[in-house]
């Protein structure tokens, strides 16, 4: 859209699509305008005016002010005629060496500019804090078309690491580029030296005791930090150093630690080195003589006390120590094998989960890897008499491998001590990208075959050392609630007879009953056989309310499919359907026993779908819900 205006005629002109750069395409619209001269002209306003029924947005993308049509047309920084202007530079690298010498000239950079089409010639310029140490072979590309080669040329007057950038200005800005520069500079005459003890005297120290030593090491004439690193030691982790970057060009004092962690004699040297240097090497040795003191073991005994089982429970460790063994009534926390127990843990940066349960395997004073099990148990709970046989728990996990891991955190059901089965199916985090992340998980028991008193364990196998930092925290633990949104059905089998080829087929009604839900509860069928089935509404309010199965089958046979209820902020409820399609039958109500075995965990999720007793013997160790009835495989 272009719209003119003359000021000698004061008439508005507008144009759609003009397309010509050189002459002036047909005028569509005229308005007799009122403004005599340029000075009246304070701006240009876009207003959009017209039917209220208009939809959308308008998108403007670039405004522009001529004097004529040719130069409206003409591209910002082009040679006119409607050219567009431009500038690719390409760089090459002239210098493989790791520094140059001072007071002279190294080559270090080539640049290769392709011009077209400049309207204005391009500076050149350099930028950066040393950008007196650089120089290049022209500021300035012409305007017009050509090709043009940029030397950027290194001449360092002081030793140093000296920071640069070469800059391209053109116009339009779009076209301008910044190319950054860094390079270190020597003195031939004076190379770069480091300076270290012939020697460190032994360290003597009993084992988990520490024996300290300074030394001086010193430098001159660097470009570079010299570097401390610690090798070939004779076990991880004995000597330690209290740094391991100096200051160039002086003295730096340096503090070795000597921390073992056993009886026994023990090598070691740092390197000490940076560019240009040939590396340094100090010698190191210690002996460590007496006897290590047991560790004592963290928490108590594992007790399960089922005297006063609780309806209700809401625990989220407010009152726990930070790192240190948690300890609270009711609770057993546990070192099952080893002496780490659960800790306690205060969050600094999370504002809802202020302090969790923590179990983690690390250890950084550990020589080796030794096996490690972490287990806590909730007070007792009581099945029988609890308002609501929901129990929830929020965890996280961190510094979890890239690849997944077996070792992850277990959630056991526990009747006594020699009955703690995991709960399949949670989906424990357990890879690098869950890192950090909370999970929450909400169990309904409800219609469980469980005990009436029971335990929830936490439970961590691994093996302690420094080099496994898995780290999980749990939670919001929660039992006996009845605020917990949750979607509930009359019955998670649903078992019917119908005549096969039989149009408008209603299951028996399925009555559901939404609790503490926002939302309404959505419908859903699957299953191998769902085109089998259509729900008679496919959502229901949030309090509940009850709906059938619309069904067609088309030959007689078992129809299997299954109904998943949700809502915004609860977990689904599944309901297995089985349908007898046969011609002796009306619709009735029946016990179907199903001709394979299904089998669930106590999440609700399927493990087995058609299977066989083989399959339900390759299950690992658990509790599942198989055919309706609890069976725990061990």
């Amino acid at each position: 859209m272009v719209v003119g205006y003359d000021f000698a005629t004061k008439v508005i002109s507008a144009w759609v699509n003009p397309a010509s750069a050189t002459a002036e395409p047909t005028i569509v619209l005229t308005k007799q305008g009122s403004i005599s001269t340029t000075n009246g002209v304070q701006g240009v306003c876009l207003y959009q005016q017209g039917n209220k029924n208009i939809q959308g947005k308008f998108i403007v993308d670039h405004v522009r002010v001529a004097t004529d049509m040719a130069s409206l047309f003409k591209e910002e920084g082009g040679g006119g005629g409607g050219e567009v202007p431009e500038l690719n530079v390409t760089v090459q690298s002239d210098f493989t060496g790791v520094a140059a010498p001072i007071n002279q000239d190294t080559r270090i950079m080539t640049f290769t500019v392709e011009a077209k089409n400049l309207g204005k010639p391009a500076s050149i310029w350099l930028g950066g804090k040393d950008k007196e140490h650089y120089k290049l072979s022209t500021e300035e590309i012409p305007a017009g078309t050509g090709t043009y080669e940029v030397v950027l040329t290194y001449h360092p007057t002081a030793i140093g690491h000296h920071f640069g950038s070469v800059n391209f200005d053109a116009v339009p800005t779009t076209l301008s580029s910044t190319h950054a520069v860094v390079e270190y500079a020597y003195d031939p005459d004076n190379l770069p030296t480091i300076t270290v003890p012939a020697g460190v005297d032994e360290f003597k120290a009993a084992p988990k005791e520490t024996d300290e030593k300074t030394i001086t090491i010193s430098s001159a004439n660097m470009f570079d930090y010299v570097y401390l690193a610690i090798e070939d030691q004779s076990t991880a982790g004995a000597f330690q150093l209290d740094q391991g970057m100096l200051l160039p060009n002086g003295s730096n004092e340096v503090k070795i630690s000597f921390k073992p962690l056993r009886e026994g004699e023990f090598k070691a040297r740092i390197k000490v080195s940076s560019i240009m240097v040939e590396p340094q090497y100090i010698e190191l040795s210690g002996v460590s003589k007496g006897t290590l003191p047991p560790e004592p073991k963290e928490g108590g005994e594992l007790v399960l006390d089922k005297s006063n089982p609780l309806t209700y429970l809401v625990e989220n460790f407010d009152d726990v120590e930070h790192n240190k063994p948690i300890a609270k009534a009711g609770w057993d926390n546990v070192a099952m094998e080893g002496s780490r127990a659960w800790w306690g843990y205060k969050f600094s940066d999370d504002e809802e989960h202020g302090s969790a349960a923590k179990v983690t395997p690390y250890d950084s004073e550990a020589e080796y890897d030794t096996p490690c099990e972490m287990l806590l148990v909730t007070p007792a709970l009581d099945f029988k008499n609890a308002a609501s046989k929901v129990f929830t728990c929020s965890v996280m996990g961190n510094f979890l491998p890239s690849d997944g891991t077996e070792e992850v955190l277990e959630v056991l059901y526990i009747e006594d001590k020699d009955y703690m089965e995991p709960l399949k199916g949670l989906n424990i985090p357990c890879i690098s990208d869950q890192n950090k992340e909370w999970v929450d998980y909400v169990i309904d028991f409800e219609g469980q075959e469980l005990a009436d008193v029971f335990f929830i364990g936490f439970r961590m196998k691994s093996l302690r050392g420094r080099n496994n930092a898995k780290t999980y925290y749990v939670d919001n633990v929660s039992w006996g609630r009845t605020d917990i949104p949750q979607v509930k059905a009359d019955t998670r089998l649903l078992a019917y007879e119908a005549e096969p080829d039989k149009q408008g087929v209603s299951s028996p009604k399925i009555t559901v009953t939404g609790l503490n839900l926002t939302e309404d509860i959505k419908i859903k069928v699957f299953g191998d056989d769902a085109a089998s089935f259509t729900p008679s509404v496919s959502t229901l309010p949030a309090a509940g309310g009850e709906f059938t199965l619309e069904s067609y089958f088309a030959e007689e046979r078992e129809y299997v499919a299954y109904i998943e209820l949700s809502s915004a902020g609860s977990g689904p409820f599944i309901i297995e359907v089985h349908a007898k399609a046969s011609k002796s039958a009306g619709v009735t109500n029946v016990t179907v026993e199903p001709t394979a075995i299904n089998a669930y965990d106590l999440m609700g999720r399927k493990v087995i779908n058609a299977g066989t007793a083989a399959d339900v013997q390759n299950l690992p160790s658990g509790l599942y819900i198989v055919n309706g009835k609890k069976v725990t495989k061990k």
